[in-house]
């Protein structure tokens, strides 16, 4: 059943309205001045920073600038002024080598026995560095001995022509002479006769030695030779100076023919300077100059002095790939051994 209002609560709604304004009016003023008593809140203090955050970036970014385009005081090396000489220098990268070097080669054909030095090895003046035998004779074929008999013959042919062709020309020659004392045959026909029995004469000796080394050649390589080949000695080759060995051309044992290159020797104390230089440098420099040498391996520098320049340049491509006229400065180096 719906509600009923009692007396007192109407009297109380009734009455209630006027009062109402008072306790309305004193609740605002109430609520007011509360509100004007709270403190700010912390977002809008955060959003007023937060505006000066991109002036103060800038102005950090202004004075990075600012720091970075100052101009620096730079750092400068002071002496004191003196007089002195001007020396002018021409600084290049050079070598050393051994003056003089020795090649030594073998002077005839044969079989070298193995050479005892190795690289480095000291030697005198007057060893012997390498013993050469003679060539065993080769054994010949049937083919090879029957062409051998053949040439033999064949000398021995032309042997015999010629003596007969000589005999001829002897003849002609003493009738020509017994003839021109009788006053019956002409001068011409006399030094004619004269010139046939000389020229055949010496095509008899020809023949004669063809058949000697035709004979010589058979007999060698027929095997009757064994005993002369035994009574060749061999070829023992000299030191021509004192030194070191400084290449080993040929060390095993084997069969080698004429200018065979087989050991070079040198003295390693004997040292020259070689440094390229460009021919516009090279032309500057005289002999005598002195030379000073560096990062050769010591602490303190080598002097040299400058012996000649070699009077022909050559071309050299540097590293940038440009070509480059030098010409080599040879000096000695004159600073005592320790």
């Amino acid at each position: 059943m719906p509600p009923i209002d009692t007396p007192s609560a109407h009297r109380e709604s009734t009455v209630s309205p006027p009062a109402t304004p008072t306790g309305n009016i004193s609740a605002v003023s109430e609520s007011h001045s509360s509100r004007a008593e709270r403190p700010v809140p912390r977002n809008n203090q955060r959003h007023r920073r937060r505006r000066w955050l991109p002036w103060m970036g800038a102005a950090v970014v202004l004075g990075a600038i600012v720091a970075g385009l100052w101009p620096k005081p730079l750092a400068v090396e002071m002496a004191a002024a003196t007089v002195g000489a001007l020396r002018a220098t021409v600084n290049e990268e050079g070598k050393t080598r051994i003056k003089n070097r020795y090649v030594v080669s073998a002077p005839v054909a044969g079989q070298l026995r193995r050479i005892p030095f190795k690289a480095g090895a000291e030697i005198k003046a007057g060893d012997t560095v390498a013993v050469i035998d003679p060539l065993a004779p080769v054994i010949l074929d049937a083919r090879t001995r029957a062409s051998a008999e053949a040439r033999r013959d064949t000398a021995a042919a032309n042997l015999e022509r010629a003596s007969v062709q000589h005999r001829f020309a002897l003849s002609e020659r003493n009738r020509a002479e017994k003839l021109a004392a009788d006053q019956t045959l002409s001068v011409q026909e006399l030094e004619n006769a004269q010139w046939r029995e000389t020229t055949a004469a010496k095509e008899k000796a020809a023949a004669e030695s063809a058949l000697r080394q035709a004979e010589v050649e058979l007999a060698e390589f027929a095997g009757g030779s064994s005993g002369s080949n035994a009574t060749r000695l061999p070829i023992e080759l000299k030191a021509p100076t004192g030194g070191r060995v400084l290449r080993l051309f040929e060390e095993s044992s084997r069969a080698i023919t004429t200018g065979t290159p087989l050991l070079e020797i040198g003295d390693p104390a004997d040292l020259e300077v070689v440094v390229e230089t460009l021919s516009r440098d090279g032309a500057s420099i005289t002999p005598g100059t002195r030379v000073l040498l560096e990062h050769w391996g010591g602490e303190a520098p080598l002097e040299g002095r400058v012996r000649f320049v070699e009077p022909a340049a050559f071309t050299k491509i540097s590293a940038l790939g440009v070509e480059e006229q030098r010409v080599n400065v040879v000096a000695d180096i004159v600073t005592p051994v320790e």
